[in-house]
């Protein structure tokens, strides 16, 4: 019986580590998806402040 119960408990244990897994890769990519937007926004920003301050002068 504590065998049993043992074995249901490893099973339980490692589907949820298995759903904290396939959580925390989908939390990471939209992570890595964010950051590299925030880049692509500062390297415009700072690529068009550039070319208006050389447009100016």
């Amino acid at each position: 019986m504590e065998s049993t119960t043992r074995l249901a408990f490893d099973d339980f244990l490692r589907s949820l580590r298995m759903a904290y897994r396939v959580t925390f890769e989908k939390l990471l990519e939209q992570e890595l998806a964010r950051a590299e937007d925030i880049r692509l926004f500062g390297t415009t920003f700072a690529a068009g402040f550039l070319f208006t301050t050389l447009f100016i002068a």
